[in-house]
């Protein structure tokens, strides 16, 4: 078989210099180019369904009580958990058992302040990442154990179920719960709502210092001054002690707010209004 020759002819002649013939033969394909390395990326193996696989044989292993290492103790029931999990989820269990409180050396847990029932709910949520009940309640247990994914859902899920009859009990509960998002939303529609929020039994319970806040605010929405005495004088009739109380200051207050507001009420004197 006849064979081709390429001969590097002419180079110039040096210790370091070597003459390179390739011999193919007839047919044949030149070598092989050596094999490129892998990087470490192309051994890299992902299943996305181990994160729900590791979380669906953990929820098995409580169910079944199996490992637990702790029981938290609510209103006379008794939810076992393992304590890698609890603190993996809320910073108030990381705390809990990763300090020197008595707690994290006890097998049973005593959490108070909060309905057992949501206490479950926020456990189940550790270990399934679902949750299908959003309540006050819910929202309660989560601020206080510090499971901030649920507890912005729940102020999600408040906020889009606000209307007039409720969004003065929503306000008051997200400033309790220093909810800063919910509790501004939730003033803003009160303000903007105003002729027909104050129309409402929610409203009719607020403490003198929220209604003073509510009507003295520069966005206050109302199409006449008026609006905000009929408010003013609701909210003193529900109750024999406020007039008693609170009648001078509050209808002081309507008359700076109106003069400021540039209304023309100076002709209406502000006993005529209240005694309506």
């Amino acid at each position: 078989m006849a064979e081709l020759l390429a001969v590097i002819a002419g180079l110039p002649s040096s210790p370091s210099t070597l003459n390179v013939t390739y011999a193919v033969q007839d047919g044949a394909s030149p070598p092989a180019a050596p094999p490129v390395p892998l990087s470490s990326e192309d051994y890299l193996f992902v299943e996305s369904r181990h994160p729900s696989t590791v979380l669906q044989g953990l929820n098995s292993l409580r169910l079944n009580n199996a490992f637990c290492d702790v029981t938290l103790c609510c209103g006379g029931q008794e939810f076992p958990c393992h304590r890698i999990v609890l603190a993996s989820f809320s910073s108030y269990f990381q705390a809990m058992f990763s300090t020197d409180l008595i707690e994290s050396k006890q097998e049973r847990v005593a959490i108070n302040g909060v309905e057992p029932q949501m206490i479950g709910m926020l456990v189940s949520y550790a270990y399934t990442n679902d949750s299908n009940i959003l309540n006050q309640a819910l929202l309660a247990a989560a601020n206080l154990l510090d499971v901030m994914a649920v507890r912005e859902a729940c102020c999600r899920f408040m906020e889009r179920q606000m209307d007039e009859m409720n969004c003065v009990g929503i306000h008051c509960f997200a400033e309790a719960h220093s909810c800063k998002v919910l509790e501004k939303r939730s003033m803003d529609y009160i303000l903007e709502h105003f002729s027909s929020v104050y129309q409402q039994e929610e409203f009719l319970s607020l403490c003198v210092d929220k209604l003073t806040e509510i009507i003295a605010s520069d966005h206050l929405n109302v199409p006449k001054e008026e609006v905000v005495f009929e408010a003013a004088v609701l909210w003193l009739n529900k109750c024999p002690s406020r007039k008693q109380n609170f009648e001078k200051e509050l209808t002081d207050r309507l008359w700076q707010q109106a003069l400021c507001r540039h209304t023309s009420l100076n002709s209406t004197p502000v006993c005529e209004i209240v005694y309506v």
